[in-house]
């Protein structure tokens, strides 16, 4: 069951690497779930939270796939989001669930927005990779099969 929050202030949603690639990634299989999921959230006022690393990593991958411009529009979009930042704190504790889940397919970015969510008090991830769903975290825009 999707986690639906009851009350405004707990509308927040950590944003991973898979659902904003596919928003700037026409060609992506989940672009038109993205595209109507970045509708979605802000018209209906979530609080979109996004670590540094799913930054860098989405910089990454719109500098190696579409060049700089794209990269560069992708930095300006960040504006409205609330970038949560890793220490050296979140660091062992990333080491640390990275080692007691080892059969699980987390990557260090991955682990460190569950990190992250788990200090922030957040339970919706906003993602189209099963890792997170695999991990007990809630999806949105839905249970991935």
């Amino acid at each position: 069951m999707q986690y639906l929050p009851t009350r405004p202030t707990e509308r927040a949603v950590m944003l991973d690497t898979s659902a904003v690639y596919a928003l700037w990634d026409e060609a992506d299989q989940w672009h038109a779930r993205a595209a109507s999921g970045f509708h979605q959230l802000p018209s209906e006022q979530w609080r979109l939270y996004i670590t540094n690393l799913t930054v860098a990593e989405n910089h990454g991958l719109l500098l190696s796939r579409f060049g700089y411009g794209k990269a560069s529009l992708w930095l300006d979009a960040l504006r409205p989001l609330r970038v949560i930042y890793q220490t050296q704190e979140d660091h062992e504790a990333i080491r640390s669930l990275l080692s007691e889940h080892e059969a699980s397919r987390l990557s260090y970015v991955d682990a460190f927005s569950c990190v992250a969510m788990q200090k922030q008090k957040l339970r919706l991830v906003f993602t189209f990779d099963r890792d997170f769903q695999d991990y007990g975290l809630e999806v949105f825009p839905g249970p991935l099969r």
